[in-house]
């Protein structure tokens, strides 16, 4: 989201299934565990690990939002 202050633009350098819950990013700089990376229309919570760091822990599917499988590359 250019222009958003405090929101971290990257991508998943692997494809998803709807419930893979662990998984690598592009960057995770400026990530903290409680963050919500937002996939598509699917929304995640980090949390984990701490430190932020490759591979990251998410639960899926939050804030009403539904789990679905992603292709590598997908912000």
């Amino acid at each position: 989201m250019p222009g958003v202050a405090g929101v971290t633009r990257t991508a998943l350098t692997n494809a998803l299934n709807a419930t893979d819950t662990t998984f690598d990013l592009d960057s995770v700089t400026g990530l903290d565990v409680g963050d919500i990376l937002v996939v598509q229309k699917e929304q995640m919570k980090c949390v984990g690990p701490s430190p932020v760091a490759n591979p990251i822990q998410v639960v899926r599917g939050v804030n009403g939002t539904e789990a679905r499988a992603h292709a590598d590359a997908t912000r």
